[in-house]
């Protein structure tokens, strides 16, 4: 699990990246430029063959989506 900017979540499991969708608009941090990853929808990344995180699989992976989303909502809802 990791936690980016706003409080936004991500998993990682095997060559897998999911990160959350959410309602931010920010592209880049503006105190860094860094980009933030913010997109509305879910993101899934094989990082076996897309280490820099260009391809959105998350269209083509329903069941995987379904698997980070259930993570995300038990980490969400332990705190």
């Amino acid at each position: 699990m990791q936690e980016g900017l706003r409080n936004v979540l991500a998993v990682l499991k095997g060559k897998y990246k999911y990160i959350e969708p959410t309602a931010q608009t920010m592209k880049r941090a503006w105190e860094t430029g860094i980009e933030t990853g913010f997109e509305g929808a879910p993101q899934l990344y094989d990082l076996s063959v897309d280490p820099a995180e260009r391809h959105n699989i998350a269209g083509r992976q329903p069941a995987l989506v379904k698997e980070f989303e259930a993570v995300i909502r038990g980490e969400r809802g332990r705190h």
